[in-house]
């Protein structure tokens, strides 16, 4: 039995972003093998068909139907079509994009909650006119070289949000299973809510119901980084993009990136970016 772990297995080079797309194609079915999935996938059927045992179902995919699985462990077996051909478009996405995606949309505001015992680790989905275009415009996506992470992200909202207006209430419970813990959701509204704010971190941290100290360790879980260092560097970036539109000066916006003075945002600007504020009009935009 044959084990595979992906994407990481099925790209010359494993990537790096928070979506990838994979033509899957294959002449040869196979039984069982031990799959390791690092990031939640949708499987995109175009032919054959796909079995997948997880740890307390089996399930069977036709080419009429699609599935987003979770990450994690499943024994995988995929069978021919009367051509004697199996392809799905398989598009990977973390965790940390989804949750992005929930909060961009405001989900949870805009579907309510739902309350459901049911964690399976897939969520199938039926085809329809719609999906049947889909993916075949994922699919002209997938022969690109490298797949434009613009159009890519586009496709990948594009989705979420008909599956959403589909399946309402399935799709949602299945989506609060995914991502877990609701408070971790929560904690990233407030936290990018305030993001090129001037708030301190202790007044972020308030706005959270935390002391500074759960505040830091809850915000090291989530982000892997120190709050500090990952405020800066955010809002830094964006005070680069400003400069760089031309359209305001440092000293316009230093107090509302969270600086108590001109030379303190200057000195951590050129810390981070080897130049000071004054000659970012030099440098090309998006460099």
């Amino acid at each position: 039995m044959e084990s595979l772990t992906i994407p990481k297995d099925l790209f010359a080079t494993p990537p790096q972003t928070a979506l990838a797309l994979f033509d899957f194609l294959s002449n040869q079915a196979f039984n069982n093998h031990k799959v390791t999935l690092e990031s939640h996938v949708f499987s995109l059927l175009r032919t054959g068909i796909k079995r997948v045992s997880f740890a307390e179902e089996n399930i069977e995919i036709s080419d009429r139907q699609a599935i987003v699985m979770a990450s994690g462990n499943c024994l995988m077996s995929e069978g021919l079509d009367e051509h004697q051909v199996f392809q799905s478009i398989l598009l990977f996405f973390t965790h940390e994009k989804l949750s992005d995606f929930v909060l961009k949309y405001k989900v949870f505001e805009k579907f309510p909650k739902q309350k459901s015992n049911n964690a399976q680790p897939f969520f199938l989905i039926e085809k329809d006119a719609f999906l049947d275009s889909f993916i075949e415009s994922i699919y002209v996506l997938s022969q690109q070289t490298q797949p434009s992470p613009l159009l890519l992200g586009i496709k990948f909202e594009e989705l979420l949000c008909y599956l959403l207006e589909k399946y309402q209430d399935c799709f949602i419970a299945f989506i609060q299973n995914l991502l877990g813990n609701a408070k971790t959701i929560s904690f990233r509204a407030v936290v990018e809510s305030h993001l090129y704010s001037n708030l301190s971190i202790e007044e972020i941290a308030f706005l959270c119901n935390m002391s500074l100290s759960s505040f830091k360790r809850n915000f090291q879980e989530i982000y892997q980084e120190s709050p500090g260092k990952w405020f800066q560097q955010k809002r830094l970036t964006r005070a680069k993009e400003l400069l760089q539109q031309g359209k305001v000066k440092a000293s316009d916006i230093y107090l509302e990136f969270g600086y108590e003075s001109l030379s303190n945002f200057c000195a951590a600007f050129k810390q981070v970016f080897g130049v000071t504020p004054r000659q970012i009009k030099s440098i090309e935009p998006f460099s």
